[in-house]
């Protein structure tokens, strides 16, 4: 065979081979495009509606606050706030108005009404979290906040002498 056949059938094989390798490249190009499988995310949880009683009346805390020890003195309760990573005693769990007609700061007098009783219960702080066997104690406002028109009534739940160390009724 001449070197010139050669050359001539060697033309012919490359160029066989660029046809052959574009004609893929534009049936891979020109394709219709395969139906895409669509995955559907699933809906975010929705957040459980405040299960506290009675309804309407208490509020689920949606940020945590935290306190060492209340105490009470001339009638009123005080706790010192402390930050929820500290070493606490009480957490709030849960807020109410007081009751119409109850214009007060005694701490013993809210503490005994019976809508104040029932928002701030052991069932109420074990209906939003059941780790723990939890004591619960009633944190009025003071005077000068009931003066100022701040009515807030706070539900405190805890195991004393033990003290918490992280939020447990707000994530």
């Amino acid at each position: 065979m001449s070197p010139q056949r050669i050359y001539l059938w060697g033309g012919f094989a490359a160029v066989y081979v660029a046809v052959f390798c574009a004609a893929i490249a534009a049936a891979l190009f020109l394709r219709p495009d395969e139906p895409t499988t669509t995955f559907m995310a699933p809906p975010p949880p929705s957040k459980p509606a405040c299960p506290l009683t009675p309804a309407g009346t208490a509020q689920c805390v949606t940020t945590a606050e935290c306190f060492d020890r209340v105490t009470v003195s001339g009638g009123v309760a005080k706790a010192t706030a402390v930050a929820c990573t500290e070493p606490h005693l009480w957490e709030a769990f849960a807020t109410a108005q007081l009751p119409d007609g109850l214009d007060t700061a005694s701490h013993t007098t809210v503490k005994q009404n019976a809508l104040v009783r029932q928002v701030c219960s052991t069932a109420n702080a074990r209906s939003l979290n059941t780790e723990q066997a939890w004591q619960v104690e009633v944190l009025p406002p003071t005077r000068e906040q009931v003066k100022a028109g701040d009515r807030t009534v706070r539900c405190l739940a805890g195991r004393p002498p033990t003290k918490l160390t992280q939020s447990r009724f707000v994530p």
